[in-house]
């Protein structure tokens, strides 16, 4: 095997990686930008009539849910997302010796 071979061995599974992660980074931008805006959106009244495709007279807001249950969800959303990256971070400075 030359070095050009063995060079081409190795970048490709990197090239196959970098192209993987930046999908991966971009899902997890997205996902910041949807909880962001269901933190700091505009608030869904009890007079609103959401309009679903399946219902055409429309249904009120309140029956599908409360604020709380979205502060909740959102909450539980968060704290997993944190937690798995401040994880993550730790378990690679170990593995890449960050200090």
């Amino acid at each position: 095997m030359t070095v050009e071979t063995a060079a081409q061995v190795l970048i490709k599974p990197n090239a196959v990686a970098a192209v993987v992660f930046l999908a991966i980074y971009i899902i997890l931008f997205l996902q910041l930008i949807v909880v962001g805006t269901v933190l700091h959106g505009e608030k869904i009244r009890v007079g609103n009539q959401l309009i679903f495709p399946l219902h055409l007279d429309g249904v009120t807001a309140s029956q599908y849910g409360s604020d709380g249950t979205i502060k909740l969800l959102v909450a539980i959303f968060s704290t997993c997302f944190v937690s798995y990256y401040f994880i993550n971070w730790k378990y690679l400075s170990g593995l890449w010796l960050i200090r």
